[in-house]
Formats: C-alpha cells, sequence, structure tokens
C-alpha cells in the first residue's frame, strides 16, 4: 500500500471538482435541447385536448416560438454576463431562470394557461442567457 502525498490527494480532490462542475454544465447544455424540443413533444397532445389543454393553431404557434423569440436578443446579454463573472459562473448563475421556467409550466392549467407561456419564455430567457457561456466553457473544458 503506497501513502499519497497532500499533493496527489488535492489534484484528485481537484480532478473530482473538475468532472462535477463539467457533468453539471453537460447537463445544463442538455436542457438547453430539452427546451427546445418540449414543446414539439406536447404539441400533439395539446393540440388533441389532453390533460385538458385545447389550444388553438395559433396558441400553439405561439407556444412554440416563445422561446426562440425571447433567446435571439438575450443572447447579447449572456456574452456580457459570461465577460462579467466567467464563463463557469455566468453559466451557474442562470440555473434558477430554468428550474422557475419548468416551475411555471407545471403548475399552468387550462384556466391558466398564461403560464404556459411565461414557462417557455422564461426558458427562453435561459436559453439565450447560457448560449454564449455553455459553449465557450464546455470548449476551454474539452482543450484540458
Amino acid at each position: 500500500m503506497t501513502v499519497k502525498t497532500f499533493d496527489q490527494i488535492q489534484a484528485g480532490a481537484s480532478l473530482w471538482r473538475q468532472y462535477f462542475f463539467c457533468s453539471s454544465l453537460f447537463w445544463v447544455s442538455i436542457t438547453v435541447g430539452y427546451v427546445t424540443g418540449l414543446i414539439s413533444v406536447l404539441m400533439a397532445e395539446i393540440s388533441q385536448g389532453g390533460d385538458g389543454f385545447l389550444l388553438s393553431s395559433s396558441q400553439l404557434s405561439w407556444a412554440a416560438a416563445s422561446a426562440l423569440l425571447v433567446a435571439c436578443p438575450v443572447m447579447v446579454f449572456g456574452g456580457l454576463l459570461a465577460k462579467k463573472f466567467g464563463r463557469k459562473t455566468g453559466a451557474l448563475l442562470v440555473c434558477p431562470v430554468f428550474i422557475l421556467g419548468y416551475i411555471f409550466i407545471y403548475l399552468s392549467t387550462p384556466a391558466l394557461i398564461s403560464l404556459l407561456y411565461i414557462g417557455i419564455c422564461l426558458q427562453g430567457l435561459g436559453i439565450g442567457l447560457q448560449h454564449a457561456s455553455i459553449s465557450s466553457y464546455l470548449t476551454e473544458v474539452n482543450i484540458i
């Protein structure tokens, strides 16, 4: 049995910390893909009146487009956020926006359809704010 030095233990802890942050940011990038695909999966059930939701084709179109309509102009601010706080911290700061968006989508009912729109817009806000941070950070970590 070999005895590890302090530097070896610290290097191992640093490696696990790096694995943790890389995996958390990887899951955030998966969340971005999930948000963009969520409404397309739900469109068939919503258009047929599943769970009491019955939206017109115009309402479905707005629901499908609202995330990307919010995400595109917000990407500029996402770059500024990454520049001010750093890419890793900037990406992790936006995670509560995704959680809040999921809560709004979960709480939406046919009577409160506006919660669905607000939740999807919050998801778009999260996508826009994290786009620059995630792509830059994952590229930097991949180089190491």
